[in-house]
């Protein structure tokens, strides 16, 4: 996994004409210690637990100049919730309870040459480019099973 320092990520933003609140660098720290993705919600509630008062319209502002630079991205999981994560060189998938509603990532090594072969076959057979895809797992974690 490539993470960047954050030093690196604020000196991004910087370079986009962007300076520097500790609003913005508390949102990029967050991003770097997550283990699954932010929703704005998460970020807002780490946010007053760290003693800054800031409203929604505040954060997506936040967010959104932070995905324009190409360090965040954004995620749906068909709840109609956005989530972001670090636009990271390691390309993920993820599994989502549909009960708990815990998210948690996986690498998919095996099945990821044959998506990526089937990619190519997509790509080629409809003359289209594709830029990404996303692949989630929705079930029951390990704990809702036992309920």
């Amino acid at each position: 996994m490539d993470i960047k320092p954050l030093y690196m990520l604020e000196k991004s933003l910087q370079s986009r004409g962007h300076r520097m609140t500790k609003v913005r660098t508390s949102i990029l720290g967050q991003f770097l210690s997550a283990k699954i993705p932010l929703s704005a919600s998460d970020i807002q509630m780490k946010l007053s637990q760290d003693g800054f008062s800031t409203n929604k319209t505040t954060i997506y502002r936040e967010l959104s100049a932070i995905r324009n630079a190409g360090i965040i991205k954004k995620i749906m999981f068909g709840d109609r919730n956005e989530r972001y994560e670090l636009a990271e060189d390691d390309h993920h998938h993820h599994l989502v309870c549909v009960s708990c509603k815990k998210i948690e990532n996986i690498p998919l090594m095996k099945l990821e040459k044959r998506l990526d072969d089937e990619e190519f076959l997509i790509s080629k057979k409809n003359h289209f480019k594709v830029m990404h895809h996303s692949l989630e797992f929705f079930g029951y974690c390990h704990t809702c099973q036992k309920l």
